[in-house]
């Protein structure tokens, strides 16, 4: 009796170490992880450790480009946004920070950037392990929002504009007050109450909510407006809210044509030259309207536009919506391209002057100078200061041709040259000597000298040039000799020297000697030398 019990205790206590053995095996091998799990684990550490170096190194770089200013803080990223210091940059993504998660889309919705650090928000419970194994945070991430804008940026008022804010999330999501979080706000940031009709939807995983916004416009006054999405609208399965406040893009509600266009040429005065016209709409011109050939066809303005002839143009703006301004008119009439007429003709000569008279027109419209004659002698080398005369003496001319011209300008600058006169100075007349007596006589002879009008200097000399006097009266020729003449015009032109010889002046008594001739008894005769 006493064998049969010792071996039951032995059954017993080899029975209870069998089951510590086999019981140590199971804890042994539930604790110990297989081969692929170990191979996971190992990549998964060894990515974070590759894709925080490269943050870090990200780092590194900005602090070197903004010369220490860099706040990596204030660094967000995800797979659809970078933002930093409060700026969203859409066309950005964590990828464009860490260049490890550029050819790969495992980390897609695993990974960001929150407050400068790389965090894991997935719901693996290995992977949120291992991550914080290498010290990379594991968070709950937040729901997530976003706001797709209106299609029309500016709408007449009655006009519907539409938003679609979406909230997604790894979880399921709760709806917390949507109706009540979106905001209608105007520039003022006032909140516009009973313009939303919200359409709210989810997926059959109840991870998205799509949310439709209507803005009835309606009663909306003119101006710059808003959608806002409040936090706390949506929260997940696990009570986290989402805390992030969004901001739509804005739309204009607008109901007033734009202002009418200013149109500005470069010149006011006569010019024979295009004129430069600019311009100038109001910013609520979408559309820059401009016509020149009276509204039969309208051309987009994108920069001055040059008129070469007179006519009138016409502007209008037209707003995002089709209301057009009121249009703008300028009447262009300062072009003047064509050139005045004009024809010289002989007005007279002298011996020292010489006489133009001119005739001329202008048919461009901009009409003739007040001072628009200049006059040429010759051939146009130089010209006479301006005058408003339409004839012009040259005087003091030394005997000659003279080729005349005429040149005339108008208002807008257009110049005109005549034709060539080609005009001789006159002749100067004789100057002719008369005596008092040309028959023999035993008196003074009178010459007097006739000088023609245009010489102004008159002399006269008796000793044969030696000596020349200033011809004031007749001259007194006592004895018989030869009187010269001479005189000169205004410009020194020399007339025919003229002369007169006087020989009948005989004052001397002749001799006579008597000598006896013979007599008769009844005569005497005389005989005389």
């Amino acid at each position: 009796m006493k064998f049969r019990k010792g071996i039951s205790l032995i059954v017993l206590v080899i029975t209870m170490l069998v089951l510590i053995v086999v019981a140590m095996a199971i804890i042994t091998t539930i604790n110990q992880k297989n081969p692929i799990d170990n191979a996971k684990e190992a990549v998964f550490k060894k990515d974070l450790k590759n894709i925080e170096m490269d943050l870090s190194l990200y780092h590194t770089n900005q602090y070197a480009e903004t010369l220490g200013r860099y706040q990596e803080q204030s660094l967000q990223a995800d797979k659809d946004s970078v933002e930093y210091n409060g700026q969203v940059y859409t066309d950005k993504t964590i990828k464009d920070i860490i260049p490890s998660l550029k050819n790969t889309t495992k980390y897609d919705d695993l990974l960001e950037i929150v407050n400068g650090n790389l965090v894991y928000t997935g719901i693996n419970k290995n992977e949120k392990e291992w991550s914080e194994e290498v010290m990379i945070e594991a968070i709950h991430a937040e729901p997530k929002v976003e706001v797709t804008g209106s299609s029309e940026l500016i709408v007449r008022s009655g006009i519907d504009v539409e938003y679609e804010v979406k909230f997604t999330s790894k979880y399921k999501l709760i709806d917390s007050g949507i109706n009540s979080k979106i905001e209608l706000l105007n520039s003022q940031d006032q909140k516009i109450t009973d313009a939303l009709t919200i359409t709210i939807t989810k997926n059959s995983e109840e991870t998205e909510i799509t949310t439709k916004v209507v803005v009835d416009t309606t009663s909306l006054t003119d101006g710059m407006y808003k959608i806002k999405i409040n936090k706390n609208s949506v929260r997940d399965e696990n009570n986290v809210y989402q805390e992030k406040e969004l901001i739509s893009s804005e739309f204009e509600v607008n109901n007033v044509a734009p202002v009418a266009p200013e149109i500005t040429p470069d010149t006011t005065t006569w010019t024979n030259s295009d004129v430069i016209v600019t311009i100038t709409y109001s910013v609520e011109s979408a559309q820059k309207k401009y016509s020149i050939d009276n509204r039969a066809t309208w051309q987009n303005y994108t920069g001055p536009i040059t008129i070469s002839e007179n006519k009138t143009i016409y502007a209008k703006g037209i707003n995002y919506l089709g209301t057009e301004s009121t249009q703008s008119t300028l009447d262009i009439t300062v072009i003047d391209k064509i050139a005045p007429t004009v024809t010289a003709v002989n007005g007279g000569v002298t011996t020292s002057s010489v006489t133009v008279n001119a005739t001329a027109s202008d048919d461009g419209g901009s009409a003739l100078k007040a001072s628009a004659y200049e006059y040429s002698k010759d051939n146009g080398t130089t010209w006479a200061a301006a005058t408003s005369a339409a004839t012009y003496s040259f005087t003091g001319l030394t005997s000659g041709t003279y080729q005349c011209r005429v040149r005339v300008t108008d208002n807008a600058g257009n110049v005109a040259i005549s034709n060539v006169v080609a005009l001789n100075t006159q002749g100067i007349g004789d100057i002719t000597l008369n005596p008092s007596i040309t028959a023999w006589t035993n008196t003074n002879v009178t010459v007097t000298i006739t000088y023609p009008a245009e010489l102004t200097t008159k002399e006269y000399s008796t000793d044969a040039g030696s000596t020349w006097n200033n011809y004031t009266a007749a001259i007194t020729m006592t004895a018989n000799g030869t009187v010269l003449a001479r005189g000169n015009d205004v410009a020194g032109n020399q007339a025919a020297q003229s002369s007169l010889t006087i020989s009948n002046i005989d004052k001397t008594a002749p001799t006579v000697t008597a000598v006896n001739g013979g007599v008769t008894t009844s005569s005497v005769t005389v005989n005389a030398t």
